[in-house]
């Protein structure tokens, strides 16, 4: 996971849907107390089952409105092509974006 301002939090399966907005401390200071390297960039959270400290978390996260969401441009978030783009542009010394 990239370093972000926020991030989203859909619990899985929950009904009716919930979602939850956690920030980035928040997040650093939840994969430390799950026993994740925290220092490491991106953050790695991999796991086949969530560790408890995370399960609970999530489970107790306050929802927010949904509507709040659809009021971020799409510009102002970073999904899962534009991180792999720019892992390909590092490895491989080239860069997508233009010069000024």
């Amino acid at each position: 996971m990239p370093r972000v301002d926020c991030v989203l939090v859909v619990p899985d399966g929950s009904r009716p849907k919930r979602i939850g907005l956690a920030s980035w401390s928040d997040i650093v200071a939840l994969a430390k107390r799950a026993g994740f390297d925290t220092a490491k960039d991106p953050l790695e959270l991999l796991y086949l089952v969530p560790p408890p400290a995370i399960a609970d978390w999530v489970a107790n996260i306050a929802s927010i409105d949904e509507a709040a969401i659809k009021q971020i441009p799409p510009s102002e978030i970073i999904d899962d092509e534009v991180i792999a783009a720019a892992r390909s542009d590092i490895e491989n010394g080239t860069s997508q974006a233009d010069p000024l």
